[in-house]
């Protein structure tokens, strides 16, 4: 079945590989492998009235990873692995460490053209956050759309490949042009408010700088039956910490 819309994804139309090398294909299909057989194991559940103690270590998600030097196709990778969730109508969450990093990964993703046709597509993309934003909370922009006068944070967005905004109420769908005056307010939204739910993949991109404590406590929050992916460069830079932080991480604030 991977192995199927591996056939059917990997070309475009022209018949271009958009994976080059046969390791990245095998360790693509590894990957969806591993998601698809976590999924499929039942939740370790203590039954009621059950004497038994719970066990010491309690499950925990399943934890993959992308690893490559720059322009190796980790994005490439990325847009495959969305495009075969979204086909098994399992959730996603797109993570970053910083504003910037996000900014960045949307930008890329808005250029595929899936991401003009594909409404799930779009929405996984619109609703990328930062680490600290799903775990522990923080402000989002948000705008009203002039037709159907309903708030949302995509429209407080101006998307770099077009001149317009699309309401993503999908009774409206109106297209607002980028000069039109919108009415903005800033909303505090609680942590893991955009979770993908029990069973769900979360993903982080430029996973090369977010500390022990941020993945420890990404792996405490998120189900025991979703699966976090990292995708890394190795010559990115480290995490950018604080003396607190360094010693939570056992790292020289020196160094």
């Amino acid at each position: 079945m991977i192995a199927d819309f591996l056939d059917r994804e990997l070309f475009a139309p022209p018949g271009t590989a958009l994976i080059p090398s046969p390791d990245q294909r095998i360790g693509l299909e590894a990957t969806l492998a591993q998601i698809g057989l976590h999924f499929d194991k039942p939740p370790l559940q203590t039954p009621a009235g059950s004497l038994e103690d719970p066990p010491e270590d309690p499950p925990k998600p399943l934890c993959l990873a992308f690893s490559g030097w720059a322009g190796t196709g980790k994005t490439t990778l990325l847009r495959v692995v969305l495009r075969y969730l979204i086909w098994n109508r399992i959730p996603v969450q797109l993570l970053t460490p910083t504003g910037k990093a996000g900014d960045r990964l949307k930008a890329v993703l808005r250029a595929d053209d899936l991401y003009r046709s594909d409404p799930d597509y779009r929405g996984i993309v619109d609703r990328l956050t930062t680490i600290h934003k799903h775990l522990y909370g923080g402000p989002e922009e948000q705008a009203k759309c002039p037709e159907c006068q309903k708030w949302d944070h995509a429209l407080a967005e101006s998307p770099e490949w077009a001149d317009h905004r699309v309401c993503p109420n999908p009774e409206c769908k109106a297209s607002i042009p980028l000069q039109t005056p919108m009415d903005t307010r800033l909303k505090w939204v609680p942590p893991l408010a955009a979770a993908p739910g029990e069973r769900g993949v979360y993903i982080v991109d430029e996973g090369s700088m977010v500390p022990r404590n941020v993945h420890r406590d990404l792996v405490t929050a998120i189900p025991a039956t979703s699966a976090l992916v990292y995708v890394w460069d190795k010559g990115q830079l480290p995490p950018v910490m604080s003396e607190e932080d360094c010693r939570e991480n056992d790292v020289d604030p020196k160094d």
